[in-house]
């Protein structure tokens, strides 16, 4: 046993590993979309989801919706994606879920890694790297 300060430590320091991390689920997704309404009413028909939670300006005018996997009574998430009715069709971002002790080791990893190709100036893609 080592002891550091008040604190003691048992067994051997774990260090992980440099590189991407285990993914254990996705999160969700974020989409925006050229028309908000017809591609909440597809995603709605097309796979079953439903609305969590509505963003929008006043009463007539919305801006986007969270949507979610129907289980009726079972718990899910919130949601498991995002329509952005901005006015153009492209991916914007997923989140993944990862395990706790990946992330801050991680993540630092990361944001280094992606300071150093910029620095590089080189373009970066997350998706593709």
């Amino acid at each position: 046993m080592e002891r550091t300060s008040t604190l003691t430590r048992v067994g051997a320091p774990v260090r992980l590993a440099s590189g991407p991390s285990h993914v254990q689920r996705l999160g969700h997704g974020v989409l925006d979309v050229l028309d908000f309404r017809a591609s909440e009413a597809s995603y709605k028909e097309r796979f079953g989801l439903v609305t969590s939670d509505e963003i929008a300006l006043d009463e007539h005018i919305a801006l986007g919706a969270f949507l979610r996997c129907d289980q009726g009574e079972r718990y899910v998430d919130h949601h498991t994606l995002f329509l952005s009715g901005i006015g153009r069709a492209r991916f914007n971002h997923a989140a993944c879920g990862i395990p706790e002790r990946e992330v801050a080791p991680r993540a630092g990893d990361s944001a280094h890694e992606l300071r150093q190709e910029r620095s590089r100036n080189r373009p970066v893609d997350p998706l593709t790297r």
